[in-house]
């Protein structure tokens, strides 16, 4: 397996899991519920705020990640299609 046909499997593998209505539900709970948590700390509580606030960049994160893979697969479709757009074109050897 090509490395392109890689990144579009693992594309196609990504997009499902973003397009899951479970993980979006769990997606927006957890997050919501960490926003929340962050609201409700005491001024004082720095260490606490520092925590709910890496955990949100950490939820993002692989919320990003997924958004990455699904668009990487997308170029490397395009650029599969454009390699096999070419092989198939007959005018291909004439100028070279």
């Amino acid at each position: 397996m090509s490395n392109d046909a890689k990144v579009i499997d693992l594309a196609h593998k990504a997009s499902a899991v973003l397009e899951n209505t479970a993980y979006q539900g769990a997606y927006t709970a957890v997050r919501q519920r960490l926003m929340d948590a962050m609201v409700g700390l005491q001024m004082s509580d720095a260490e606490g705020a520092e925590s709910c606030r890496k955990a949100v960049k950490l939820l993002d994160s692989l919320k990003a990640e997924l958004d990455t893979a699904v668009s990487s697969g997308k170029v490397a479709a395009a650029t599969m299609a454009e390699i096999e757009a070419r092989r198939k074109n007959p005018l291909r050897g004439i100028f070279r």
